[in-house]
This record gives structure tokens, C-alpha cells and sequence, in this order.
């Protein structure tokens, strides 16, 4: 009987040793490839085209007023749309400023307010600034706000918020007048409504 613990501790060794091999078997082998069912697959599928019911060659700005989406589109004044969905908006309608500007007023963003106030930034690009070379332009940034969804926007003054950035522009343009002198500029108003009449250096 002396023997059989011996061949049954050999035999739990061998079966120890075994396991062990297995063991460092499996983490030595790298991981099996993903099939190609788990593999991110891409499908283009073939869509219409969707078209703006305006004319546009700017931003075109979008907010929702409960299930209902407004859109505008500017070239340069802007035109106002809605409907359920950017697929289903119905015929665009101009909107209309309480004033008058020199130049168009491209609505380029828009953000509705929980009070129901609708506030509108616009580019505005007046003309002449150059008197010798009439196509030029100095865009200036605008504000304004709506209680009607876009319907008439409302502003506080007719001078844009950057005033200052078109007489900067017009003295890196240097435009010269058609005598050839470049033309005394004065500074601007400031940002509406701050204040302030920044003067950056270098300009």
C-alpha cells in the first residue's frame, strides 16, 4: 500500500502540470480576429435633393418654437421659412427691419429665449467706403431681436455693434480718393450700447 500514495501524488502532479501548460498556452495566443458581422459596416443609400426655399449665400440660421422649425435664408436680406422639418418647409417669406440700412443685412446666427425673444446677428456691408473704388465694402456686425419669429426684426440703433471695425478696415485699405490722396478717417462710435471705444494697437 506504500505505492498508492505515491502514484496518487504523481498523478495529481501531472494533471497540476498540465492545467499549467494550458493556462500559459491560452495567454500566450493572441485574441481571434472579429468576424466580419461584428466589424462597423458604412451603407450610402440614394437621397433626393433638398433644396432652400430662398436664395442663400450666407449662414442659414435655424430654430424650433415647439414642434415647429424657422429658417432663414439671406442674399443679402433675409427671407423666412418654417415647417415641421427642414424636408417640409413651406414658401419663404421676406422679413422686414423697423429701419433702413446702407446695404444689405445677412442674418448669419439666431438664438430663441426662453421669454419667446428671438435675437438675430447679421453681417452688414455698406457702400461706397472707397470712393475711387465703389465696390468695395466694409462688412460690419449687427444685433437684433423678434417677437414674431423672424417675421420683423426690431434693432436699437441703425449703427451696427462693430463700428469701430469699419473704420480699421478702411485704413488697412488705404483706399486713395480719385486724386489720389488716401482720405481722413475718423474713429468710430464704439460697440453699441457698452460704452466702450476699443482702439486696438497696430491698427
Amino acid at each position: 500500500m506504500s505505492g498508492f500514495p505515491r502514484l496518487i501524488g504523481t498523478a495529481f502532479s501531472l494533471v497540476f502540470l498540465a492545467c499549467g501548460t494550458r493556462v500559459e498556452r491560452q495567454q500566450s495566443e493572441p485574441a481571434p480576429a472579429p468576424s466580419i458581422q461584428e466589424s462597423p459596416s458604412v451603407r450610402l443609400r440614394a437621397a433626393t435633393l433638398v433644396k432652400f426655399p430662398a436664395k442663400v449665400d450666407c449662414n442659414s440660421p435655424a430654430h424650433w418654437d415647439g414642434d415647429r422649425l424657422y429658417l432663414f435664408n439671406s442674399a443679402p436680406e433675409p427671407w423666412g421659412s418654417s415647417g415641421k422639418s427642414v424636408f417640409d418647409l413651406g414658401q419663404a417669406v421676406l422679413t422686414q427691419y423697423q429701419n433702413k440700412a446702407n446695404g444689405g443685412r445677412w442674418i448669419e446666427a439666431t438664438y430663441k429665449d426662453d421669454d419667446g425673444t428671438l435675437y438675430g446677428w447679421y453681417h452688414n456691408e455698406p457702400h461706397p467706403v472707397c470712393p475711387a473704388r465703389e465696390a468695395l465694402t466694409a462688412p460690419r456686425i449687427g444685433a437684433a431681436l423678434s417677437h414674431d419669429n423672424g417675421a420683423t426684426w426690431q434693432t436699437s440703433s441703425s449703427a451696427p455693434i462693430t463700428e469701430t471695425l469699419q473704420n480699421r478696415v478702411w485704413r488697412w485699405l488705404a483706399c486713395p480718393t480719385r486724386s489720389g490722396k488716401t482720405p481722413q478717417v475718423s474713429r468710430g462710435s464704439g460697440i453699441e450700447g457698452s460704452g466702450a471705444n476699443p482702439e486696438p494697437a497696430g491698427m
